[in-house]
């Protein structure tokens, strides 16, 4: 079973809580993971609340420019967020939009955020869905917090094959 554990990070929050997953993923028996950190060809400023960022967080495109990979290699994909505007950040936006081999591919959406409102990581599931994703798992989590109930269910998640 080949994860791929794909995030945006503008503050360590959201990186921080994918190294933990790593770790505990690590120790799914037959599981390999890959991590794929998502960049930006140019960073935003802050604070975000600036007229770039609110453009990009309201478009459908998200980030211009953020390099597409192709998915097809992995089993189970995981994308972690932060939220910007009540929405995934642009650059995960961009990198699900631009995605290749992702139809019908197993995926568990994840947003991090002050509130952790579950809205949050549904809007992330539904635009993996929109994408063609078979949305199996999606969590709102408070600022990289990683509840071990969450821990658990990505576990059985990961180790389930096909």
């Amino acid at each position: 079973m080949k994860v791929l554990l794909a995030f945006y990070s503008r503050t360590g929050n959201t990186e921080r809580l994918v190294n933990k997953l790593r770790e505990t993923l690590s120790d799914v028996h037959g599981v390999e993971i890959a991590v794929h950190r998502i960049i930006p060809p140019r960073e935003y400023r802050l604070p975000y609340l600036n007229p770039k960022a609110l453009k990009d967080a309201l478009s459908e495109k998200g980030t211009p420019g953020v390099k597409p990979i192709d998915l097809g290699e992995y089993d189970l994909v995981v994308i972690a967020s932060p939220i910007w505007f009540e929405r995934p950040a642009p650059p995960v936006t961009a990198f699900i939009e631009e995605a290749r081999g992702c139809e019908g591919k197993r995926a568990i959406a994840i947003t991090t955020s002050v509130s952790a409102r579950s809205v949050y990581a549904k809007r992330l599931a539904d635009r993996l869905r929109k994408k063609g994703f078979e949305v199996v798992g999606w969590y709102s989590l408070k600022r990289g917090h990683l509840p071990e109930e969450v821990v658990e269910e990505l576990k059985l998640l990961a180790g389930q094959s096909r």
